[in-house]
C-alpha cells in the first residue's frame, strides 16, 4: 500500500513512547523511545547496547499504563548467536520490577520476541526487513476485524492483556542489532567509489523502508550502531596551520550533534558516516565512564549516596560492589534537548542512577584503582620471591655437581665470590599448594555421608503453615531453612533466601521501581501492610526452593560427592546448594550402628512410592566441622595463611551502615546476594546484614523496623548487643579460620586490613571449593 506524502496535522502524528523500563532513563528521553520514528543507539563494545535492546524487547510487551506498547517485538541479530539466555534472565526478573497485575497477561514474555539471525550482508538485511510488511499487513487486517481501529496501536491498546493470537500481540517494536556489522565493511575493502556509493544507496533504501514501516504501522524502531575513531583535519598537516577546517567541523557536528564523544579514553564517532546520520531521527550514545574495568564501590539509593561518597573520599573501600558506571547521551533528536543520564547494568537489567548516586563514582574509582595497584605490587613481589627461590635452588644444585675443569675453576670461584646465595624462603611459602589440596580432597573422598549426619532432631512445617509461623520457627531454632511437608510427604523447603525473594516481590507489587527512590517510598504503615499480606500467606502459596536442596544420597555417598554435587547448579538464580535434605522412603530402617546410615536413592524412592520422608539436613557447615576436626590430615594446610591458599580473592559487597535496612535487603534481592557488609564513613567494617536477619520479622508489626538503618536493624536482631562479626586478616591461618567458623557457627568471615576496612570475604563455599578442587 503506498504511503501518502501529503502533510498531516501535528495532532495526528503518533505521540506514543516506549518506556526503557527505568524512570531515570525515561526522564532523559521524555518518556522513552518515540513510536513512528527511527532511534539509533551507538557505542563501543561492552557499552551495553545489546543490554538496553533486550530490556526494550520486554518492556514493549507491557500494557500502556506501565509504559509499554502492549505488543510483541522483532529482534534481528546480525552478529552471530543472539543472547537469548540473557533475554530469559531479564524476563525472569520482571516480577522484581513490576507489579503482578502488570504482568498478568505475560506468563512467558520471552515467547513474544521473534528472532532473526545469521544475516549475511546488507542486502540480506534489507530483504528480511522487506518481508516484515506482509506480516504487519495481516496484523492490521486482523486488528481491524477485531474492531480495534485502523492502526496496530489501536488494536494493541484494546487487547494487549485480554485477547490472544495475532490481533492481541501485534508487532510494535523492531530492533536491529547491529546495522553497522553488515554495512561498515562495504566501501572499506578497496572497492573504491562505486562500492561506497552502493553502500550509501543500500543505507538510504533501508532507512526509507524503516521510516515507512514505523509510520504506517506505529512501530518503535531501534537501530544499534558501532563507533569508529574520530579522524579530523587535526591529524593531517596543513599549510594554513588551521586546526580544524569548517567542512570537517560541520561533518563532525552532523555526526555527534557538536559534542566530543570519548569512549575508553579515545575520541570516537558513530560508524557508517554522514549519509547514515541523516537517515535516523534520534541518535543516542552509550559509553563506559572512567577507566575500563573500574567499578563503583557502594550500592545504594539516594538516601545512602551521601554517606557512600563520604566513605569513599575518606579512603574507605569495602570492595567492588556495583557494576561499572555508564552514560547515555542524547546527541540529536527533533523532540529532545541534548542531555545525559548515568546508568548501570545489573542482574535485573539496565538501571538509571539518581544524580546523588553518581557523585560517589570518582572517589570510588580512585579507591578501586589504588587497590588494584596494591594487588599488582603484591603479585609482583610474590613473583620476584619465586624467581629468587628458583635461582637459589639452581645454585645449590650447581654446588652438588662435580668440580669444573681446571681451566674453568678460577672463573667459577670468582663468580662464587661475587654472588651470595639469597636467604632461603620460609618452608610455609615453599610448600606446594597442590599437596594440601590433595590431602583435603582425599579426606572428603574417604568420609561417608553417614558419619557426619547431625544428631539433632529435625524441624519441619506443613504446606498450610502460615509464613509468620514458619519465620517464628526458624527464628526460635536459629536455622536457615525448614522442610515443607504435605500429609507427611516432602514438598520442598522454605529458606531465608526465599523470605528475601518474597519480600522483594511484595514490595515491588506495592510500588514498582521503589528502589530507585529508596526507603522514602514507604511509610511504616505501608511496610506493616506488606507484612500482614505476607504473614497471612501459607508456605505452600509462596515461591520457594522446592526440591532445590534434595540430594540423591546413598550409604556410600562421600562428602566429596556431596560437595561437588552442591556446586553443580543449573538454576541461574542460585550459585550453590548450601545444604541437602537426606530423605528416606517410608518404612525404611534408619540405623546409626557401626557408623553406617542407610540412605536410599531419593529419585528411586519417589518413583516407587511417591513419598519421601526427610530424616536429616546436612549443610556446608557440617563439612567444615569435618575439616576442622581433622586439621592434621590436611597436609600442612592448617598452618598456612588464607592468603597463601588463595582464599582471599572473593569480592566483598558493602553498603554504608546508615543505609535503611529495607534498601539493603532490596539490593540483596536484585543482585542475588545473601549478605552485605556494613561500613562507617571511614570505610571500617562495623556490621553484617544477611538474609538470615529476616528471621526477626516474626510479626507484621516488625516490618516497620525495616526503615531503621541497617546497622541498627542488625543490632536489634541481637538484642542490642554488638553484631556477631567474624573478621580475619590475610595472615590468619586456615586452622584458625576453620575453628572460628565452627565455634561461631558462621557462614562467612570478612578479611580486613590493619585499619579494619574490608578487602575480601571468605565463605563456607570458598573453603569447600578449595578443599574439593582437583
Amino acid at each position: 500500500m503506498p504511503v501518502s506524502l501529503r502533510p498531516r496535522p501535528l495532532a495526528s502524528l503518533p505521540t506514543e513512547r516506549l518506556s526503557t523500563g527505568c524512570p531515570h532513563l525515561d526522564a532523559a528521553l521524555s518518556g522513552g523511545l518515540p513510536v513512528g520514528s527511527l532511534t539509533e543507539v551507538a557505542g563501543e563494545a561492552a557499552a551495553s547496547k545489546t543490554q538496553l535492546s533486550l530490556q526494550l524487547l520486554l518492556t514493549a510487551q507491557l500494557p500502556h499504563e506501565a509504559g509499554g506498547l502492549g505488543g510483541s517485538a522483532v529482534y534481528i541479530y546480525t552478529e552471530g548467536e543472539p543472547p537469548l539466555r540473557r533475554l530469559h534472565q531479564l524476563a525472569q526478573a520482571l516480577p522484581l520490577r513490576y507489579a503482578p497485575k502488570v504482568l498478568a497477561g505475560l506468563p512467558y514474555p520471552a515467547s513474544n520476541v521473534f528472532v532473526e539471525k545469521s544475516v549475511a550482508n546488507g542486502a540480506d538485511l534489507l530483504a528480511r526487513v522487506q518481508r516484515l510488511r506482509p506480516l504487519l499487513e495481516r496484523q492490521r487486517r486482523a486488528a481491524a476485524a477485531a474492531g480495534g481501529g485502523a492502526t496496530l496501536g489501536g488494536a494493541a491498546a484494546g487487547s494487549s492483556n485480554s485477547g490472544s493470537g495475532i490481533a492481541a500481540r501485534p508487532v510494535r517494536l523492531l530492533v536491529i542489532d547491529s546495522v553497522a556489522h553488515v554495512f561498515r565493511d562495504l566501501g572499506e575493502t578497496g572497492g573504491g567509489v562505486g562500492e561506497l556509493a552502493g553502500r550509501t544507496e543500500l543505507l538510504f533504501r533501508m532507512s526509507t523502508l524503516l521510516r515507512r514501516l514505523a509510520d504506517e504501522f506505529s512501530l518503535a524502531v531501534l537501530l544499534v550502531n558501532q563507533v569508529v575513531d574520530a579522524v579530523t583535519d587535526e591529524a593531517a598537516p596543513t599549510s594554513s596551520g588551521m586546526q580544524l577546517s569548517s567542512s570537517s567541523a560541520a561533518r563532525h557536528a552532523a555526526l555527534t550533534g557538536g559534542l566530543r564523544l570519548v569512549s575508553l579514553g579515545r575520541e570516537v564517532v558513530p560508524a557508517l558516516g554522514l549519509a547514515w546520520a541523516n537517515c535516523v531521527n534520534t541518535r543516542l550514545f552509550l559509553a563506559r565512564c572512567g577507566a575500563a574495568g573500574l567499578q563503583a564501590v557502594f550500592h545504594g539509593a539516594p538516601s545512602a549516596a551521601a554517606a557512600a561518597a563520604a566513605a569513599a573520599a575518606a579512603g574507605g573501600s569495602g570492595g567492588a560492589s556495583a557494576p561499572a558506571l555508564r552514560k547515555l547521551q542524547v546527541l540529536f533528536s527533533p523532540h529532545l534537548p541534548q542531555t545525559e543520564c548515568h546508568y548501570v547494568v545489573e542482574a535485573t537489567g539496565v538501571r538509571g542512577l539518581h544524580p546523588a548516586e553518581v557523585d560517589q563514582h570518582d572517589a570510588a574509582a580512585a579507591a578501586a584503582a589504588w587497590e588494584a595497584a596494591q594487588q599488582e605490587a603484591q603479585e609482583r613481589r610474590a613473583w620476584q620471591a619465586t624467581q629468587q627461590q628458583q635461582h637459589w635452588q639452581e645454585q645449590q644444585q650447581e654446588q652438588c655437581q662435580p668440580p669444573p675443569q681446571q681451566h674453568q675453576q678460577g672463573q667459577w670461584q670468582q663468580q662464587q665470590g661475587q654472588q651470595q646465595p639469597p636467604p632461603p624462603i620460609p618452608p610455609t611459602r615453599r610448600t606446594s599448594f597442590r599437596q594440601p589440596v590433595k590431602m583435603a580432597k582425599r579426606l572428603l573422598a574417604s568420609t561417608f555421608l553417614a558419619s557426619v549426619l547431625p544428631q539433632n532432631s529435625l524441624v519441619s512445617v506443613t504446606t498450610g503453615c502460615r509464613l509468620e509461623s514458619a519465620v517464628q520457627v526458624m527464628n526460635a531454632v536459629k536455622i536457615l531453612s525448614v522442610p515443607v511437608l504435605q500429609r507427611g510427604e516432602y514438598h520442598g523447603c522454605i529458606s531465608v533466601n526465599d523470605l528475601l525473594k518474597n519480600l522483594a516481590l511484595a514490595l515491588n507489587a506495592k510500588k514498582p521501581h521503589w528502589l530507585e527512590s529508596g526507603a522514602a517510598a514507604f511509610t511504616a504503615d505501608e511496610l506493616v501492610a506488606v507484612g500482614k499480606e505476607l504473614a497471612g500467606k501459607s508456605v505452600g502459596e509462596l515461591d520457594h526452593s522446592g526440591s532445590l536442596f534434595l540430594l540423591n544420597a546413598q550409604t556410600t555417598t562421600s562428602m566429596l560427592d556431596f560437595v561437588q554435587n552442591s556446586f553443580d547448579i543449573k538454576d541461574s538464580t542460585h550459585h550453590v546448594h548450601h545444604r541437602v535434605y537426606v530423605c528416606l522412603a517410608p518404612g525404611t530402617d534408619h540405623t546409626t550402628q557401626a557408623g553406617a546410615t542407610t540412605v536410599v536413592n531419593a529419585t528411586h524412592a519417589a518413583s516407587s512410592s511417591g513419598k519421601l520422608a526427610v530424616t536429616h539436613v546436612v549443610s556446608h557447615l557440617d563439612v567444615v566441622r569435618l575439616l576442622a576436626a581433622n586439621k592434621a590430615a590436611l597436609g600442612g594446610a592448617a598452618e598456612q595463611s588464607v592468603e597463601a591458599l588463595g582464599l582471599t580473592a572473593g569480592a566483598v559487597f558493602c553498603v554504608p551502615a546508615s543505609t535503611p535496612a529495607v534498601e539493603a535487603f532490596g539490593r540483596m534481592a536484585v543482585d542475588h546476594k545473601s549478605c552485605l557488609g556494613l561500613v562507617d564513613a571511614a570505610g571500617k567494617l562495623v556490621g553484617n546484614l544477611s538474609a538470615s536477619d529476616l528471621r526477626g520479622l516474626v510479626s507484621a508489626e516488625a516490618f516497620a523496623t525495616l526503615l531503621s538503618s541497617a546497622v541498627d536493624y542488625d543490632a536489634a536482631q541481637r538484642g542490642g548487643q554488638n553484631p556477631a562479626l567474624g573478621t580475619v586478616t590475610a595472615d590468619t591461618t586456615l586452622g584458625e579460620l576453620l575453628d572460628m567458623l565452627v565455634a561461631g557457627k558462621m557462614h562467612r568471615v570478612y578479611v580486613v586490613d590493619s585499619e579494619g576496612k574490608p578487602i575480601s570475604i571468605i565463605t563456607l563455599t570458598d573453603v569447600l571449593r578449595w578443599a574439593a578442587s582437583a
